[in-house]
């Protein structure tokens, strides 16, 4: 068995080299010892059987940080809100001691995979519930406090179903300009999955001014699976959903781009879709987006090949053309031969251009099998930004041996790097969050 250095320890010792000043004057990708001071990072584990984890997170105006995921009770999956203040505490103004925990019903498996904050400050998540039959989108709208909000779908809640025994699931959920909802996901039988975007009004209706009242579908009649994971609005609002299509056993990237109004954008790619194929033709993904001020579109995820799977990061220009200024050819690829495990779920830009991404590594005989969870920052043009963390990369292995992961990231107005993410070791799961310096 190979011995690995806890990040914690290595963390400890150049928390004490950089301890004095400003404490933004600490190195970029350090963890951020002011936050659930002095570790840098909390766990949460709020169930007997320590099933916690996050998947989504957002940033309040007032430092407060969101994170949405699910965890277990002893029977069944629960959706799962956390609230954190700015020190890396549980908010104990927020629902249960700083959580929100909310199921459907007896025995169902219901899980929150996006979350974002309307301009008002309420908080919309969206998932999904299972009652084992089949799956049912869900989308909620809580007070500031943690409380559902009345004056939304029903006492709170919105349930979307395309049917009996097929699966809905909300992936990501954005809030537009002028207080519509937008939810990206997929839906439809389990043979024949659609990726879809829905628009409800700001009282939780379907909007019928968009689309097919207020569904967008893109799928194929013959079959097959195409997921939407990532969900961007635009200044413009065109929106734009990342995800994947599978026809044949073949996995591509998939981006689309859709006018206000619902339908595929004409002036985007081809017909308002674009596909990637990986250079070993393996599987592609696209987890998340992030949009640049000047109008390029991010999008990472992984691909595989014959080793394993590497980190996948696009960028896109405005017309849907990858951008050969980018990385090679508008592409960005980062693994390495020791690990099998390399995945992005979370993209930012920063104010200075440079590009963060977060997910997970390893899974190799040198890491013991094991993950870590990763930030890695890019140059404005795809060079890693050997400044940040160790050669670009911020690697977290927890205080005791198991598997990390990071799903999410947002940016403070510091700076300062928020992540959320999961925790496993010895069959108990926990919630993670950290804090790094920008």
């Amino acid at each position: 068995m190979v011995k690995r250095l806890s990040l914690l320890a290595l963390a400890g010792i150049l928390l004490f080299v950089c301890s004095c000043g400003n404490p933004l004057d600490q190195p970029g990708g350090l963890l951020d010892n002011s936050f659930n001071a002095p570790d840098g990072f909390t766990l949460y584990n709020g169930s007997a059987n320590g099933g916690d984890r996050a998947y989504a997170m957002a940033l309040s105006k007032d430092g407060r940080a969101l994170v949405a995921g699910s965890t277990y009770n002893g029977h069944d999956e629960d959706v799962l809100l956390l609230c954190y203040t700015s020190e890396g505490r549980l908010d104990d103004s927020f629902g249960q001691g700083g959580a929100v925990i909310y199921g459907t019903s007896a025995n169902g498996q219901d899980r929150a995979n996006g979350v974002a904050l309307q301009a008002d400050g309420k908080i919309l998540v969206t998932g999904a519930g299972s009652n084992g039959r089949d799956q049912d989108l869900l989308l909620f709208r809580f007070n500031p406090d943690g409380t559902l909000d009345p004056s939304f779908g029903k006492a709170g809640v919105v349930t979307y179903s395309g049917g009996e025994e097929t699966q809905e699931i909300g992936r990501a959920v954005a809030a537009q300009a002028d207080g519509k909802i937008v939810v990206a996901g997929e839906g439809g039988p389990a043979t024949n999955l659609d990726a879809l975007i829905l628009r409800f009004t700001f009282d939780g209706k379907l909007d019928p001014s968009f689309a097919t009242n207020g569904l967008a579908y893109y799928g194929s009649a013959e079959g097959g699976t195409d997921q939407g994971l990532a969900i961007a609005v635009q200044t413009d609002g065109k929106i734009l959903l990342a995800g994947s299509t599978t026809r044949a056993g073949q996995t591509d990237l998939l981006l689309l781009r859709f006018t206000p109004q619902g339908a595929l954008d004409p002036f985007f790619a081809a017909g308002g879709v674009t596909l990637y194929d990986g250079p070993s033709q393996g599987a592609d993904c696209g987890n998340a987006l992030a949009l640049q001020p000047d109008g390029n579109i991010l999008v990472a995820g992984f691909t595989t090949g014959p080793r394993g799977q590497d980190i996948l990061l696009l960028r896109y220009t405005g017309s849907g053309k990858l951008d050969s200024s980018f990385g090679q050819a508008g592409v960005v690829l980062f693994g390495s031969p020791e690990d099998v495990y390399d995945v992005a779920q979370g993209v930012a830009v920063q104010a200075n251009g440079r590009i963060l991404v977060a997910g997970a590594r390893g899974g190799g005989p040198q890491q013991d099998g094991l993950k870590d969870a990763l930030v890695l920052r890019f140059s404005a043009d795809g060079k890693s930004d050997l400044s940040f963390g160790r050669q670009g990369t911020m690697a977290f292995a927890g205080p005791e041996q198991g598997d990390d992961w990071a799903y999410a990231l947002s940016l403070q107005t510091d700076g300062r790097i928020a992540v959320a993410g999961s925790r496993s070791r010895e069959g108990s799961d926990d919630a993670l969050v950290m804090r790094l310096m920008p």
